[in-house]
């Protein structure tokens, strides 16, 4: 199998030491991983927990486009993609419920 190499020590070998250094630090961290488990219900609270904190980064992430979007195009006047020679038919519904004097000023 490919491992990448980063200066004679494999890169998950030098990751290791970035986190968990050698003396003190490592022994304290080993002696954490002795002592505490994850339980059942840790993970019925972790696993919801970090579900939704993903949904919302990606919510963010979505917004943040959003706003992107906005800022670069906030000048630019909309165009029309074609002329129309004649113009289709449309229908026009009026909401009218029992208004029988609405209708005049509605309809002019």
């Amino acid at each position: 199998m490919f491992r990448l190499e980063l200066l004679g020590q494999s890169l998950l070998q030098y990751f290791e030491t970035l986190l968990f250094p050698s003396g003190p630090y490592r022994a304290f961290v080993e002696q954490i991983r002795e002592n505490q488990t994850l339980e059942l219900f840790d993970l019925f609270i972790l696993i919801p927990y970090f579900t939704i904190l993903g949904i919302l980064a990606i919510y963010g992430l979505h917004r943040s486009h959003l706003i992107f979007l906005y800022y670069k195009n906030k000048g630019k006047k909309p165009r029309l993609q074609k002329e129309f020679s004649n113009l289709p038919p449309i229908t026009v519904q009026l909401p009218i419920y029992n208004e029988m004097f609405v209708v005049e000023r509605l309809i002019e």
